[in-house]
């Protein structure tokens, strides 16, 4: 995740001098990495849907 906010930063940097809030839709990538990167992708993720929807199913099973 690193590698894509700080790619992202340099784009923003080269492409409008610097200022972050003039970046546009790159400004925007920035702040949803930022976003996955700290709270994490949560109940959206692929790893959700496989693997607790496969824990439930399992300890019904076992039941």
């Amino acid at each position: 995740m690193w590698p894509l906010i700080l790619t992202m930063m340099v784009i923003i940097w080269f492409t409008s001098g610097g200022n972050f809030f003039n970046g546009g839709m790159c400004a925007c990538f920035t702040l949803l990495f930022l976003l996955f990167f700290f709270a994490g992708p949560g109940r959206w993720s692929l790893d959700y849907v496989l693997f607790e929807r496969g824990k439930k199913i399992r300890s019904q099973e076992l039941d």
